[in-house]
């Protein structure tokens, strides 16, 4: 079996350090991740990303500045199920609009990359948030 889903890695600055915005799972595993989610019907990993995005943050793409051309994909096994993340860079245009949460989460932090990589369900995500991170330094 394998799993697909798609999403923002959503950043901001905070005196001067680079921070994401990580969401907890409201489920009994109470995991941490950007938000993101699995494509419904026909969608692509795009559509599906920005829908993911409105229903997890209240956030639109108007919230946004999207650099479509930095994505990341990382693949990997959870408990012996292949999973894909597919997530583009995007930042928060107005640092102070808070995320209004879905059902599907208890609680959001703005986590610098070193916290956004240990609190994430897998470990490979440090290779994401470091890919990210080298990324937004270029970033005019």
């Amino acid at each position: 079996m394998k799993k697909r889903s798609s999403g923002f890695m959503i950043f901001g600055r905070s005196n001067p350090q680079i921070v994401y915005l990580m969401l907890k799972k409201s489920t009994k595993t109470k995991t941490w991740s950007p938000p993101k989610g699995r494509a419904d019907g026909n969608e692509n990993d795009f559509q599906a990303a920005t829908r993911e995005l409105q229903e997890e943050t209240g956030y639109t793409l108007d919230d946004l500045n999207i650099y479509k051309d930095l994505c990341k994909t990382i693949v990997y096994n959870i408990e012996g199920v292949e999973k894909t993340v597919i997530l583009w860079l995007a930042k928060l245009k107005d640092p102070q609009k808070k995320p209004i949460l879905s059902d599907e989460h208890t609680e959001y932090q703005w986590a610098t990359g070193d916290e956004a990589a240990l609190i994430y369900e897998h470990p490979c995500f440090r290779e994401m948030v470091s890919f990210f991170h080298d990324q937004i330094e270029k970033l005019p």
